[in-house]
């Protein structure tokens, strides 16, 4: 769902890293950032697989699986959210936003019945990331011409 969103973030990157100083922050940001890209990936996958019935496993056994794995996709969707934010590097974009996750990770600290959304909420996150990450990438790349 974000190989997307990953290769418009490493078009950003390439170009963001030629314009940036050795000791500059956002290399070790931009780093996390395509890490956690993979990992959402990576959970998104493991909570489809989660979702399918298991010879020999109960469905507890299974609702932990899905649980583990949902509550992991809301921690790293919330993470990329907070270091793409604009105070802690990327001020040009205006900060990333998406409420539903924000939301949802609340939720599920409290009560963890909501955790049939975090494929819309991907969607959405997804969306919202692609968007920013393309417009910075192409504002990059006219800086170049």
């Amino acid at each position: 769902m974000f190989e997307e969103v990953t290769r418009e973030w490493m078009r950003y990157y390439a170009r963001l890293r030629a314009t940036l100083p050795p000791d500059d922050p956002r290399l070790l940001i931009s780093a996390e950032v395509q890490t956690r890209f993979g990992q959402l990936d990576l959970l998104l996958d493991a909570i489809t697989k989660d979702l399918q019935p298991r010879s020999g496993e109960s469905f507890l056994d299974t609702w932990d699986w899905v649980s583990i794995h949902t509550d992991a996709f809301y921690f790293f969707a919330l993470r990329i959210i907070d270091l793409l934010d604009a105070g802690v590097g990327f001020p040009e974009w205006g900060g990333v936003d998406a409420p539903a996750i924000r939301r949802m990770r609340a939720e599920l600290l409290v009560d963890p019945q909501w955790q049939s959304d975090y494929f819309r909420h991907g969607l959405q996150l997804r969306d919202e990331l692609l968007r920013k990450i393309t417009a910075a990438a192409d504002a990059l790349e006219n800086d170049d011409e």
